[in-house]
This record gives structure tokens, C-alpha cells and sequence, in this order.
């Protein structure tokens, strides 16, 4: 191995034999100083002595058996070192990524007996990967649920249980779209399919929607719930008005205000602070400041 040559000072150490610059000002961090030479010239750094390899040599880290190259030139993005092998042969990256064990068939975790199928693509949610088998078939997941005495225990006891043809409310989280949210192991799952399930209810693939008769988001009441295709949901959303223009105001699942207050709102504008009527409505003042200029609730005329 040859020693490293001796660099003079203000040259660069790459041993190029170049005048290094001047440090304009002292950077820690870096190790220069203000008025001092810099140790490299800018993009010199790569070219650094570096010893050359005299281990094994070294296989392909993709598993295929082939030696490894040697890198031509110090790359710091791929952490090729020049004179010293590389981690894979170009190309063989891929192979690493999409390379999938080849995994036995396995039961479905619900209990029916049943063979999953391979997955067809790797999603984090549902915790399957590509080329595997599933954990289970499409539409049995929620079957699990039921054969769960803890997980019943405490999904109950987050439902405001009344008489049979009264709604059931979701007391905790909801979802974006104002349905309650359960958290089961690995997922989150709307409530009120939930609440089907355990009353009996079956879901398929053709008709995999859990409907409500009420009409109302956070209901669990098992009386107030039906199974429907995509096409059926759609058409009884359309048919309550909850679609378009039809789900604007007080009927959105987001609102928290109603037709009268906004009315109230607009009627004090100039007589109190939008602060004001902020802490009395129990909303952002940004919510109030919208209705004033008229950028929400626009449907809504001042009287």
C-alpha cells in the first residue's frame, strides 16, 4: 500500500497540486477558518486518497452470485467508493425490490376455511404485499370481528343504545365523512358496518355498503341499516337530497352551524366583533369572517 504524499500548505489535499481558496469565513462545522486555505477546492473532494481494496471479492448483493464491480469514481449518492466494489451490479437494484418469497397458501384469518388469494398490490393499510397471500378474502375481514368478545365488549360501549326504532349514536371519533370511526387491529373501520355485521348482517362483493334507512351517519341501530351495492347507495343518497347543491348548510356532515344562528350572525354584523360572535356560536373566527363576506352560506339571504 502507498503512503499518502505529504500535501503543502494552501494546496488541495486530492494531491491535484491546485492553490486551495480562502475561507471567507469560519464555518465549525466544516473545519475552516475566516483568512484561512480550504483543505479541497470546491468538487475536489471526491478525489480524495482513498486505499485501495485488497479484501475478498465481493458478490452482488441482489443474491445472483456475480462478483461485484469495481467503482471507477467516488460517488457520495449511490456511496460508490472509488478502487473499492460496488453494493450491486447495475440493473440488479430492481431485483433486490421486487424480489418476493415464494409463501405457501394460507387459511383465511376469519375462520371459514377458505385459501386467500395473492395479493396484487403492497398496501400499508391493509397490510398486503405484493405477490403474497392475503391475510383474508375480500369481504371477510369483518367477519373476524365478531368471534372478538373484548372487541365487541368495547365497541357497544361507544354506542348510545335506545329503543329499537331510535337511532343509535356513535359517541367518540368520526371520519371525515361524519361516520363514526372504529379502530380495530391494523385498520380503522366505519362503525355502523361494524354494528351490521354483529347484528348478522352479510357483505359480499356485489353488494359491500352498509346503507342507512335514518339517513343518519352516526347511527349503529341495526334496525336502520341495510346492505347495497355502489349503484344502490347512490341512488338512495340522491334520493334523501344528499348530493350536489342538496348537501350544502346545516345538511352537510361538517356543519356546525345552523340556518337561524347563521341568519343571527349576519344580522349583528357591525354590531359586535367577529370575536364576539365567535365565542357565542363556539366557532373560528375565520368561520365568521366567511359568512360576512359572504364566501360560506352564500344561499343564506339577510333579511
Amino acid at each position: 500500500m502507498e503512503d499518502k504524499k505529504e500535501i503543502q500548505y494552501g494546496k488541495c489535499h486530492c494531491g491535484c497540486g491546485g492553490d486551495a481558496p480562502i475561507a471567507k469565513k469560519t464555518r465549525p462545522v466544516r473545519g475552516q477558518i475566516a483568512g484561512e486555505p480550504l483543505k479541497y477546492i470546491f468538487g475536489h473532494w471526491a478525489r480524495r486518497y482513498v486505499a485501495p481494496y485488497n479484501g475478498p471479492v465481493k458478490l452482488c448483493e441482489c443474491g445472483c452470485g456475480q462478483p461485484a464491480p469495481i467503482a471507477k469514481k467516488t460517488d457520495g449518492h449511490y456511496g460508490h467508493i472509488k478502487g473499492h466494489p460496488v453494493r450491486f451490479i447495475r440493473g440488479h437494484v430492481a431485483i433486490t425490490k421486487h424480489k418476493r418469497i415464494a409463501a405457501e397458501p394460507r387459511l383465511c384469518a376469519c375462520g371459514c376455511g377458505k385459501t386467500t388469494e395473492k395479493a396484487r398490490f403492497t398496501n400499508k393499510k391493509y397490510g398486503t404485499i405484493r405477490g403474497e397471500y392475503r391475510k383474508f378474502l375480500h369481504g371477510h375481514r369483518m367477519r373476524a370481528v365478531s368471534t372478538k368478545e373484548d372487541l365487541i365488549k368495547t365497541f357497544w360501549s361507544k354506542v348510545d343504545i335506545r329503543g329499537e326504532d331510535e337511532c343509535w349514536e356513535w359517541t367518540r371519533g368520526k371520519d371525515n365523512g361524519g361516520y363514526g370511526a372504529f379502530k380495530m387491529p391494523g385498520i380503522g373501520v366505519r362503525a355502523h358496518r361494524i354494528a351490521f355485521v354483529l347484528a348478522g348482517g352479510n357483505l359480499n362483493q356485489e353488494k359491500n355498503c352498509v346503507c342507512h334507512h335514518c339517513d343518519n351517519p352516526t347511527c349503529c341501530n341495526p334496525n336502520h341499516l341495510f346492505s347495497g351495492s355502489k349503484a344502490d347507495n347512490n341512488k338512495d343518497r340522491i334520493s334523501k337530497g344528499r348530493t350536489g347543491t342538496n348537501s350544502r348548510g346545516e345538511k352537510h356532515c361538517n356543519s356546525k352551524l345552523k340556518e337561524y344562528e347563521v341568519r343571527e350572525i349576519l344580522a349583528q354584523k357591525g354590531q359586535k366583533t367577529q370575536k364576539e360572535l365567535a365565542a357565542i356560536y363556539g366557532v373560528h373566527q375565520g368561520t365568521i369572517h366567511a359568512i360576512h363576506a359572504r364566501k360560506n352560506w352564500k344561499h343564506i339571504k339577510v333579511l
